[in-house]
C-alpha cells in the first residue's frame, strides 16, 4: 500500500513507508518558529519602519470614523432637533468633527484605491 502512495520516481524501497512514519511522529515547535521568523517581520530600516506605523494608524483612524460618522450624525440631527427642554442650538463643533470624520474616510478610501 505504501508503494502505491510513493511517487514513481521515489526508489521502491521499503524507506517510503518508514519516512512516512517519521514525518507523522515530528512535531512542529510553534514558539521556536515564531522566535525565528518574528525578527524577519519587523525591518531594521527607520523609514519602513514609520511607513508601516503610519499605515497601520491611518487604518485604525479610519476604522473609527466608520463607527463615529453615524453617531455624530444622530447627534447633529437632535441638537437641531431640539426637545422642549432644551432649545434648538446649532452644534458647530459636532459639524467640525463630523466633517473631518468624513473626510478621513474619504482620503483613506481613495489611498486604498
Amino acid at each position: 500500500a505504501d508503494r502505491a502512495m510513493a511517487p514513481s520516481h521515489a526508489k521502491q524501497g521499503t524507506g517510503w513507508g518508514k519516512m512516512q512514519e517519521d514525518k507523522a511522529e515530528e512535531k512542529t515547535d510553534y514558539r521556536k518558529l515564531i522566535r525565528k521568523v518574528a525578527p524577519l517581520l519587523w525591518p531594521q530600516r527607520f523609514d519602513l519602519k514609520l511607513r508601516i506605523m503610519l499605515c497601520v494608524t491611518t487604518l485604525v483612524l479610519a476604522r473609527v470614523a466608520n463607527v463615529m460618522v453615524p453617531f455624530l450624525y444622530k447627534m447633529i440631527v437632535d441638537e437641531l432637533a431640539g426637545t422642549d427642554d432644551n432649545p434648538i442650538t446649532f452644534p458647530i463643533s459636532l459639524i467640525v468633527y463630523y466633517t473631518v470624520l468624513k473626510l478621513l474616510q474619504s482620503l483613506q478610501r481613495d489611498l486604498r484605491n
